[in-house]
């Protein structure tokens, strides 16, 4: 049974891209040709000129993988880039109501913003297949590679979410939620169980009551908890 793809279909045309483009085969070249498959057979195994682009038929399926094993990017807010860098307008004021007498005008409030700069950074995964999984079946191989790369990928993009200190080298320069939070400028939005309750096992209800209670009204439709399997199953 297939792990990654939903369709025996797509598999094979994911597969038989891989054996054209990557692995140089005339035979694949050729029924990517004959079936609409996009080919890069000038210069597939060349990076530079072509081998590094993932045909659609991978791809998309290795997306939805993603946001279907990491809870990072399931969650986030998905920005549509035009370029590498993105500017856009973040409240950070809103009116307010005063009491007026009568006939006498209020005091005028602004909506205000900001700009929030997005730069889009670029992630990879390079790795080399056994010979003997591209000739048994090109659909194993490519249900095989679409469910690694997206974990691989699901796990990088977890682990800079949340807990990335701003490294270039392990976190891509990413400072994650759980470190911007506990940065020393938002203490109002942290509560601190007692030293004594140091461990997930060791929390209690209150904990959870008192985090939630920190959580602004206008936030609360959407809040979610964020957990490891392991805090959850210990808590």
């Amino acid at each position: 049974p297939l792990k990654g793809f939903r369709c025996e279909e797509r598999a094979y045309r994911a597969g038989m891209s891989i054996k054209a483009n990557l692995l140089g085969d005339e035979e694949a070249r050729r029924w990517c040709h004959d079936h609409g498959v996009e080919s890069r057979a000038q210069a597939g195994g060349i990076n530079s000129l072509g081998g590094v682009l993932t045909n659609p038929e991978l791809s998309s399926e290795i997306i939805r993988l993603v946001e279907e094993y990491g809870a990072f990017p399931a969650n986030a807010r998905n920005v549509t880039m035009n370029s590498d860098t993105l500017l856009i307008a973040r409240r950070v004021g809103g009116l307010s109501a005063k009491p007026i007498g009568e006939n006498a005008a209020p005091d005028s409030t602004n909506v205000t913003f900001d700009n929030v700069q997005l730069v889009a950074k670029l992630w990879g995964v390079d790795n080399r297949v056994p010979m003997s999984l591209i000739e048994d079946s090109v659909i194993d191989l490519a249900d095989a590679m679409a469910v690694e790369v997206a974990q691989a990928f699901a796990e990088a993009f977890d682990n800079a979410g949340f807990i990335g200190t701003g490294n270039g080298g392990t976190y891509h320069g990413t400072t994650g939620v759980a470190v911007a939070i506990n940065d020393g400028t938002h203490s109002a939005s942290i509560y601190q169980a007692t030293s004594s309750r140091d461990q997930f096992e060791e929390l209690l209800l209150a904990d959870f009551s008192n985090t939630v209670a920190k959580l602004p009204l206008y936030a609360r439709r959407n809040a979610k908890w964020y957990i490891s399997p392991a805090g959850y199953g210990s808590s």
